[in-house]
This record gives C-alpha cells, structure tokens and sequence, in this order.
C-alpha cells in the first residue's frame, strides 16, 4: 500500500482543469504565472510517482 501525501490531492484538484484544456483548448487561458505553478506541481507529481514505482518494484 502507497501512502499518498494530501498535497497530491490538492495537485490533482488544481491540474484537472488542464487537463480540460488540453482537449478543448479555446476554453481556458493561462497566465504564465499559472501555467509555471501547473508545471512545477505535475514535476512534482511525476518525480513522486516515479519514485514510488521504483519503491514498489525493489519490494517484489
């Protein structure tokens, strides 16, 4: 079992409407503050989870 940090969710609430965006991209415009902010938090998001893959698989 994976402990999943409650920042992570807070992330996948902020990155959502993005993810919106990319399939319909007349619908939201980004400031670049707001764009730096989203990249850092998937950065973040990625760097865990690929942590916590090679976590996982060095357990098996």
């Amino acid at each position: 079992m994976v402990k999943i940090d409650e920042k992570f969710y807070d992330y996948a609430d902020v990155l959502t409407p993005y993810v919106i965006a990319m399939r319909y991209p007349n619908e939201l415009f980004l400031e670049e503050r707001h764009a730096k902010k989203a990249l850092d938090m998937a950065s973040e998001f990625v760097n865990w989870s690929k942590f916590v893959i090679a976590e996982t698989s060095e357990r098996q």
